[in-house]
């Protein structure tokens, strides 16, 4: 990803969900981690307001170092 480009906020979460859950547990993590990168990039200057809004390429990792995606998927798996 390169300065000044956007990416949409369900692609991200997208591309971190393993391929070896099931769809069911796939749609409750991409969602879980759709909503932990919206509420985490406002701390980043960002305004997402849905899943489909996008967001500046460059806060990317910042945004996936203030989130566990093995304990969302975790807690999905558990039922929590």
């Amino acid at each position: 990803m390169t300065s000044g480009s956007k990416v949409r906020i369900y692609d991200l979460a997208r591309e971190k969900i393993p391929n070896d859950l099931d769809d069911k547990t796939k749609k409750k993590v991409q969602a879980e981690l759709s909503r932990q990168l919206i509420l985490h990039s406002k701390r980043f200057g960002q305004n997402p307001k849905t899943a489909s809004s996008s967001i500046e390429s460059y806060v990317v990792q910042d945004l996936w170092n203030c989130i566990s995606v093995d304990g969302i998927i975790e807690e999905v798996q558990s039922g929590g």
